[in-house]
């Protein structure tokens, strides 16, 4: 048994060989149009066949009463009849209903006793893809629009069509209605011509026949699966073991893949990349940091995406000042790096390999701008770059009277001539020289040991004035 649903369909379904809508997954079939006529029809001649002249090619029911089928059963016959009652065609709501346990979905409404299928199939029916069993990997005998191809006795048998004795196959078919004034459809199915007869036009197979037999063996029919996405062509084939399977491809919506998913002619139709909250078409200039410059394109998984994004990194490179993974920011995440040492992180130092420069660091006047009686400060020129060493794009005008440009004049400056003498300037040892200028010379260095280190790690060293720097116990 093949358990495909238990789901109960509405109350409202007509229990008959059910015609397909537009709206519903269904497949077709017609004759490859690239064979030349004697390749279509040279066994049995559609014109000779189906051309009538009296009217015996239709048979007329005159009793006024035949026997029903199910296509003349309700709904609700479906639900009193008992399990394993229904036959092959007949509306259905569950498996159990089905002598073949098989209760196939057809459309949101609509259920008809089938059976799987790998190519052949019963006379009126068509080894199909449902569409509302939700794979494309499932088969079943399906009905043909309008009772098309199903056998009949008579034409009560044909719902809005007529009994055909004369076609190819061993039994009458229906035929459908194709005269609009008729109240037929306007149109047949692919796979099918409008014939005239005396009763009116009808709508028969193009080879004749509804049957794969010895006199079609290796011919292609051309068939669709038709949904609400897409229509998509294929063929099937005359075996000795019966119709093959619709080569068709299943209509889907459409992917980044260079392939018409749909069957609408076009590729990759509609199909954008989110690209920073922005959607981008295929083609557009995409990328931002070390992806700079790439372009909208197809990459796996049937998405689009740019093609740059194979240069990103996980995460940026720090210290470069790229963009490395792609975000828009630049070292982010990255810790605090301080090269030079003098304590702020490279990052926020206009100058990271100069230990003198940082923000809020001293500053001395600058020689390279105009001398001022009043200190104003002036912003940084390619001349007076190199005096901003507090980093704040400034640099402070020197007094006229400062002679050596340290920012101090006499009597403060102890050595007006030198700019390594200054009040608070740094003290080095063992020179001589009174940097500071606060009348004393090298008391930064006192001779004598030091006791370093504790427990086992105690020592002492002599201090000792080396590079004009004080030794302690790092050293």
């Amino acid at each position: 048994m093949f358990q495909l649903s238990r789901i109960c369909a509405p109350f409202g379904l007509v229990l008959a060989v059910v015609t397909l809508c537009s709206g519903c997954l269904q497949t077709s079939f017609r004759p490859d149009p690239s064979a030349s006529n004697s390749d279509v029809g040279a066994e049995v001649p559609i014109a000779d066949a189906l051309t009538p002249t009296t009217d015996a090619s239709v048979t007329t029911d005159t009793s006024g009463s035949s026997d029903a089928t199910p296509s003349d059963m309700s709904s609700s016959d479906a639900l009193d009849i008992g399990g394993d009652s229904l036959p092959f065609g007949a509306a259905c709501l569950i498996d159990d209903q089905c002598v073949s346990q098989v209760c196939v979905p057809v459309s949101a409404t609509e259920r008809v006793c089938s059976q799987a299928c790998s190519g052949s199939c019963p006379v009126g029916t068509r080894c199909s893809q449902a569409p509302f069993t939700g794979t494309p990997d499932l088969h079943f005998c399906l009905p043909l629009p309008g009772d098309l191809c199903k056998p009949c006795d008579d034409d009560l048998a044909c719902a809005g069509g007529a009994c055909l004795t004369d076609l190819g196959d061993q039994q009458p078919t229906c035929g459908l209605f194709c005269d609009a004034g008729a109240g037929g459809a306007a149109l047949c199915p692919a796979g099918f011509v409008c014939q005239s007869f005396l009763k009116g036009e009808l709508c028969v197979p193009e080879f004749n026949t509804c049957s794969c037999d010895a006199t079609l063996l290796g011919k292609q029919w051309q068939c669709d699966i038709v949904s609400p996405v897409g229509t998509c062509g294929g063929v099937q084939t005359c075996t000795e073991a019966g119709w093959g399977l619709c080569s068709a491809q299943w209509p889907s919506q459409e992917l980044c893949d260079g392939l018409d998913n749909n069957c609408n002619g076009q590729k990759d139709e509609g199909v954008t990349a989110n690209i920073g909250g922005v959607e981008l078409p295929l083609d557009a200039t995409c990328g931002t940091g070390a992806c700079a410059g790439g372009q909208v394109i197809c990459i796996s998984g049937g998405v689009a995406g740019c093609s740059t994004t194979f240069v990103a990194t996980t995460k940026d490179l720090c210290g470069d000042q790229i963009d490395n993974d792609c975000d828009g920011e630049t070292d982010e995440l990255c810790p605090a790096s301080d090269v030079d040492g003098d304590g702020t992180p490279d990052l926020k130092d206009c100058q990271p390999y100069l230990a003198e420069f940082y923000p809020g660091a001293p500053e001395a006047c600058c020689l390279a701008v105009a001398a001022t009686a009043i200190a104003v400060p002036v912003a940084t020129d390619a001349k007076s770059q190199t005096c901003d060493r507090n980093c704040d794009g400034f640099a402070i005008p020197c007094h006229p009277n400062d002679k050596d440009g340290d920012g101090f004049t006499e009597p403060s400056d102890c050595d007006d001539k030198d700019p390594k003498q200054f009040p608070g300037g740094s003290e080095k040892c063992g020179d001589g020289i009174d940097q500071d200028c606060d009348g004393r010379i090298d008391e930064a260095f006192v001779p004598g040991t030091l006791n370093c280190g504790v427990g086992a790690c105690a020592t002492t060293i002599v201090a000792a004035c080396v590079g004009g720097i004080v030794t302690d116990c790092v050293a």
